[in-house]
């Protein structure tokens, strides 16, 4: 990814951000602006995407020239505090400069923007494609809504998505502004909202005083950055506005009611039109904001109105999606997340937290509201115990928007507190923080002289295994969604020709991001509400994995594309009617021949041996596996150091036959591979297919040889239940031998 990309981004969002970050933070100095400027601009470009999407007037265009009116905009309302900035930045020799930067206030903050910056930004520069699986269907959207101008689904499918619109819409305009890809818009898009993120929680916790022990917190929780790496994008870019919220919450009582109604109500749009799970924690955050006075000030009729409205808004909900055939089960995927989840990803810092919530539980009124919201969330956990309850869809449509609440949800809330807490046992005076008055000085000779010290050491040495284990993932294509013969395979099926249906399984390796509008696939990607028809796919399905000819003839289908991920691959190779265009080490284009004669076949057979040192393991993508004609099962051989042999009976109609033998593997890491003592490949990784012709007898055999380049790593995987270890081995995993011949219709 070019760093032009990201700089354009950032000058963008920063200047359309100094409006909203001026009213947002009283203190409108240099360094404020800085760190919050973007995450404002930001917001208020994901706003206007939402409200161009939802009064059905998006384009590129309008887009384009509202950004740049929000940027003049800001700009001429900043006109003053800019020449003031420009003369301060001039007025500063580089030899004063520097000298600034030799103070510790300054170092640490220089230090913890860098730190920031290559926590977020890393993975643009490592990987070619995003980890985990959600970016493929957030590139699907943003891909159609430059098509189409809506989330329509791709031809001939019927129907479109329900999805918030603000992130993809951005990544849309930003895909056309820039020249890029979907998957490129969108995972730079990504990355530079948890960026801005922590700019923004950086900017509230130096507002609050706290900025030191704060940026020292955030690093102690895995939350929001294991969410961002997993590509939960639109999740991460919701909580975004939530921060900002946090700079009005507490001063809200400065306001009349109706400007308080205004930007919460603004607040609450652009953060909802993200995602409902940065939305729901807001309503959460607003409702802990709330006091017993505040609300015994209301009248009679005021709590009449409050209960009607909020009455009327839950029944409409309810009934629209009714409408939209949303089920009413509670589903709860990870278990209940206010439990182990909870604990391992924020573990440090709910430790730190329970102390804050005990001693600073009647002091400010900010720790107050954080201590409130942290409970709240909490509670809200619980719905995940009503699993498999049918009760109305809101309550499915929440604890789908929550599922994963355990990684993410609790991290700022928690780094707040923590940070708060910290700071406040070190103080040495009594300061008073923004509109609140302290009450009661802690001094603490361990805190002051050796605390920030000892946190401070234990953040970074978390930053360096993190940044350590994700550049180590380079060597670790196998963890990709889609495999490096899969993308090669999505390039060919652009080059079809007009009108071609092609067939592609419906999993994470079966969608292609960058279809162009006149090819078209059976199946994309379950994101969000589904409103329309899907049965092209079922029907496809049924048709190839029983070889019914006319039918697959009258669906139109005309190609079909297969990893070795999946499975649809072993239902086409025992077919003579797919004749195989391409292979990229076993990921696949065909092209449907109903009048053929003459094909190729295979027959799979699973790698079996006892001798060996080497050991059976499931395989981690099995669950998303729905067929298994050759009875290969879950399990597969894998080889950590060192040779096995492969001694395999072979079916009498295949005995003194010309085949081509194909063994298909995965490297976990990288290493050197052989068979009978030639080597195919110095730099093994990911998934592998390995071709010879031989003329075959009663056994097939064989010798494999692996040595790991790699040696131990983090397993990412660990954490999602994918891998029983947390530290790894590079190995080697034998999936199957493809025995491929000519044979008579």
């Amino acid at each position: 990814m070019c760093v032009l990309e990201f700089l354009t981004l950032f000058a963008i969002c920063f200047f359309s951000g100094l409006l909203v970050a001026k009213n947002l933070h009283p203190n409108s100095d240099a360094k404020a602006m800085f760190l919050l400027a973007p995450a404002s601009g930001l917001m208020s470009i994901f706003l206007l995407n939402a409200l161009l999407f939802f009064i059905g007037l998006w384009s590129f265009e309008l887009v384009t020239f509202f950004v740049f009116l929000l940027i003049i905009f800001s700009m001429i309302s900043m006109r003053t505090e800019l020449r003031m900035f420009k003369a301060a930045l001039w007025e500063k020799s580089i030899k004063t400069r520097l000298e600034s930067l030799r103070s510790t206030s300054n170092l640490w903050f220089f230090l913890v923007i860098i730190s920031f910056a290559l926590i977020a930004l890393l993975p643009l520069l490592i990987f070619k494609i995003p980890m985990g699986v959600d970016w493929i269907g957030f590139s699907s959207l943003s891909q159609s809504l430059n098509q189409h101008g809506s989330f329509q689904f791709p031809h001939p499918n019927q129907g479109s998505w329900l999805y918030p619109p603000s992130f993809v819409a951005t990544a849309a305009w930003y895909q056309t502004l820039m020249h890029l890809t979907s998957v490129q818009a969108n995972f730079l898009l990504g990355q530079t909202s948890l960026l801005f993120l922590l700019l923004a929680f950086l900017a509230l916790c130096d507002y609050h005083k706290f900025g030191f022990e704060g940026s020292i917190c955030i690093i102690l929780s895995a939350g929001l950055f294991a969410k961002t790496f997993d590509s939960g994008w639109p999740t991460i870019a919701s909580q975004i506005g939530i921060i900002l919220a946090l700079f009005f919450i507490p001063r809200k009582n400065q306001y009349s009611v109706w400007k308080q109604a205004l930007v919460f109500s603004i607040f609450g749009l652009a953060i909802f039109s993200l995602h409902p799970s940065g939305g729901i924690s807001y309503l959460l955050l607003c409702f802990a904001s709330l006091t017993f006075k505040d609300i015994m000030k209301w009248e009679k009729r005021q709590i009449i109105q409050v209960t009607s409205l909020s009455l009327i808004i839950f029944l409409i909900v309810n009934v629209v999606l009714w409408q939209y055939g949303v089920s009413a089960m509670i589903t709860a995927e990870y278990g209940w997340q206010g439990g182990i989840p909870f604990l391992l990803y924020n573990g440090i810092l709910v430790g730190i937290t329970f102390v804050a919530i005990v001693q600073l539980r009647t002091h400010f009124v900010f720790s107050s509201i954080l201590i409130k919201w942290v409970l709240m969330l909490w509670l809200l956990s619980f719905i995940q115990f009503f699993e498999g309850w049918n009760v109305l869809p809101i309550f499915s449509v929440i604890s789908l928007s929550i599922y994963s609440m355990g990684i993410y949800a609790f991290h700022i809330p928690l780094a707040l507190l923590s940070g708060f807490w910290l700071y406040e046992t070190t103080r040495r005076d009594t300061t008073k923080l923004p509109s609140e008055l302290f009450e009661g000085t802690k001094l603490s000779i361990f805190w002051q002289k050796r605390g920030k010290i000892v946190f401070a050491v234990v953040a970074c040495s978390l930053l360096i295994v993190s940044q350590m284990a994700m550049i180590s993932m380079i060597n670790h294509d196998e963890m990709m969604a889609q495999t490096e013969g899969d993308l090669s395979i999505y390039e060919l099926v652009n080059e079809l020709e007009e009108g071609a249906l092609v067939y592609n399984e419906n999993v994470h390796w079966g969608y292609s991001t960058q279809l162009k509008r006149n090819i078209g696939m059976t199946s994309f990607p379950n994101l969000g509400i589904l409103n329309g028809d899907i049965s092209l796919q079922n029907d496809a399905t049924s048709a190839i994995t029983s070889n019914n000819i006319s039918r697959i003839s009258s669906l139109g289908i005309t190609h079909a594309i297969s990893s070795p991920k999946g499975t649809i691959g072993w239902h086409l190779s025992k077919s003579p009617n797919w004749h195989i265009l391409a292979d990229y080490d076993g990921s696949r284009l065909w092209e449907f021949q109903p009048n053929f004669e003459k094909s190729n076949v295979s027959t799979y057979m699973k790698i079996e041996t006892l001798d060996c040192d080497c050991e059976e393991v499931v395989d981690p993508w099995n669950q998303l596996r729905f067929s298994d004609p050759f009875d290969l099962g879950d399990e597969r051989i894998e080889l950590h150091n060192g040779q096995i042999a492969i001694n395999t009976s072979i079916e009498e109609t295949f005995v003194g036959q010309m085949v081509s033998v194909c063994v298909v593997s995965e490297t976990i890491g990288k290493g050197l591979f052989s068979i009978d003592s030639i080597i195919l490949e110095s730099h093994a990784q990911g998934w592998q297919q390995w071709c010879w012709d031989a003329s075959l007898d009663e056994h097939l055999s064989f010798n494999i040889s692996f040595s790991p380049i790699t040696n131990s790593w983090l397993n990412p995987w660990y954490f999602s239940g994918r891998s029983s270890d947390f530290i790894d081995e590079t190995s080697m995993r034998f999936h199957w031998i493809e025995l491929r011949t000519d044979v008579e219709n």
